[in-house]
């Protein structure tokens, strides 16, 4: 079968969540068959290695690159137009790049569109093909999470934006033959029935985030993720402003490492002799590798969090929120470590700190959760089964 998959950025390096699972979703897909025709847009400039990475599992890639004068006259015009599209719609569609998009339908003639994330169904929701809409994660529900914490000054874009997302949710819905989304918590979050939408999560290369031996450990405690999305940023102060230096009372020499793609200034800040903070690592193994608990204090956004998954793959014990460990389903106290306090996170850190066997434990069952629910060949193929039952029912 070919499926023609549209993406919003282009997926590869893999630095950013919506890129790693669309990444491994094409990639599953093709090992199972099925021919992929990649349809991306790009904020930022493609490498030629980026696109040889892609080749390997794809028989045609186009890439519509999305300048600051595109991305700026996508807005404009959805102002002028009244402004009935959510911000996060509207900054991603351009009228031009539709016809265009049109064009390779025609050309490539697609048995299947399967469109990875919302912002990206304006470009297909009349075209009279089988179709998959991947919402992955609850963007109207994650607007008003974010308004909640947004400053005075920005609340009222962020409940706004949360009621047009919301409602665009609920009607573009009835534009695909099969809806998705990353995990049980954000299906509940969704305006639309839960039983109309499959729950698909995300997986882990278990193979490339498994033990690395004799590694020194320079550091007690590490956050991982994209640190310019605002919740991580939340998280990352979290941790410093609030657990740390209650930390720092049972354990003075503590180290902390901070590390991923887009630090913010903020972020960069906060790197004094307690806490080393890196930008994008190559190899994001060596963050884990290093570190003897990753810690996950999120208490807003919305998704899976693959930092997380990729942690307990490597033998690294995690404590994380109940809302992250929600998504994820791991067992409390056996698989993973959970904490919804400062004063729990401090315990449960401290706990691990000063016990090797329980390390030991929720570092091996960690492993062993991770590779009966978390292989990518199995998290993708209910979004496979998905494909082909709509192709059979044509």
């Amino acid at each position: 079968m070919k499926i023609l998959v549209l993406t919003s950025r282009f997926p590869f390096p893999l630095e950013k969540g919506d890129k790693l699972r669309i990444y491994h979703q094409m990639r599953e897909l093709a090992c199972a068959g099925h021919e992929i025709v990649l349809v991306a847009l790009a904020d930022e400039p493609v490498l030629d290695r980026y696109v040889e990475e892609i080749k390997k599992f794809c028989s045609q890639i186009y890439v519509f690159r999305l300048t600051k004068l595109v991305l700026f006259s996508n807005i404009f015009k959805n102002i002028l137009k009244g402004g009935k599209l959510p911000f996060q719609i509207a900054y991603f569609f351009n009228s031009a790049i539709k016809n265009q998009i049109k064009q390779i339908i025609e050309s490539e003639q697609p048995d299947h569109i399967y469109c990875h994330l919302v912002r990206m169904s304006e470009y297909v929701k009349d075209v009279d093909l089988p179709k998959t809409l991947d919402f992955m994660d609850a963007f109207g529900a994650g607007s008003h999470s974010r308004a909640a914490i947004a400053s005075l000054f920005l609340q009222p874009f962020w409940y706004f934006e949360a009621r047009l997302m919301l409602r665009y949710e609920k009607e573009i819905a009835a534009c695909f033959s099969n809806l998705t989304i990353i995990s049980e918590q954000d299906r509940e979050r969704l305006p639309i029935s839960a039983a109309a939408v499959t729950v698909i999560g995300n997986g882990v290369d278990i193979d490339f985030f498994s033990l690395m031996p004799f590694k020194i450990k320079k550091y007690d405690v590490c956050f991982v993720g994209n640190l310019g999305y605002y919740s991580n940023v939340e998280a990352v102060r979290y941790l410093i402003k609030h657990i740390l230096p209650l930390l720092k009372i049972a354990k003075p020499d503590i180290k902390i490492l901070v590390a991923g793609a887009r630090p913010t200034t903020e972020i960069q800040d906060l790197s004094d002799t307690h806490v080393t903070v890196l930008g994008w690592l190559d190899d994001i193994r060596e963050a884990y590798a290093a570190s003897r608990i990753l810690v996950a204090p999120l208490m807003h956004g919305i998704g899976q969090q693959n930092k997380i998954l990729e942690a307990m793959a490597m033998h690294v014990p995690v404590v994380a929120t109940s809302r992250v460990n929600n998504a994820i389903g791991a067992v409390p106290g056996n698989d993973i470590l959970v904490a919804d306090t400062e004063g729990v996170f401090v315990e449960q850190i401290l706990r691990l700190l000063q016990s090797i066997d329980l390390q030991n434990l929720i570092a091996t069952n960690g492993r062993a959760f991770v590779e009966k629910k978390y292989a990518w060949e199995e998290a993708t193929k209910g979004l496979e089964e998905l494909i082909v039952k709509a192709q059979s029912e044509l």
